[in-house]
């Protein structure tokens, strides 16, 4: 288990450039206001969102990223901002809804294309938290804090 009480955060509350990709942004935003651990979240529309799921019996994913073609409402993206190595890495989630025909997706967000996007992030900046690959379930997990 890793825990770490922290009493001095900052928080950021911005929107996404259009036509952008969603992780890309996050990542270069968290980089350039010196964002090491943190937690976000975000709502709007994307355009051909690309997920995956993990299937947790198999320790592996169910098949190859997706990408699910037009114009999604995001309803739902969460994430986390650590570190794999010396790089950011963000672990992101979403469930969205076609805004065609209504189906729902959800899994981890890969990648998609900012159409209108808003979020919040708040950060750590006491800690900096660092993922890895846990031999217990194969998914990239914090494994280590400094």
């Amino acid at each position: 288990m890793i825990v770490l009480e922290s009493q001095r955060r900052r928080g950021l509350i911005g929107r996404l450039e259009t036509g952008k990709d969603v992780l890309e942004s996050m990542r270069d935003l968290c980089v350039r206001e010196k964002v090491e651990t943190a937690t976000f979240t975000g709502f709007g529309y994307i355009r051909n969102p690309t997920i995956q799921i993990f299937r947790p019996e198999h320790r592996r994913y169910v098949k190859a990223p997706e990408t699910h073609e037009g114009d999604y409402l995001a309803t739902s993206i969460n994430g986390s901002v650590s570190f794999h190595q010396d790089a950011r890495e963000l672990n992101v989630s979403i469930a969205a809804t076609s805004v065609k025909d209504g189906s729902v997706i959800a899994g981890e967000l890969m990648s998609g294309e900012v159409i209108s996007f808003e979020f919040s992030i708040q950060s750590f900046d006491v800690v900096r938290l660092f993922r890895d690959v846990d031999p217990n379930t194969g998914l990239r997990q914090w494994v280590m804090m400094e």
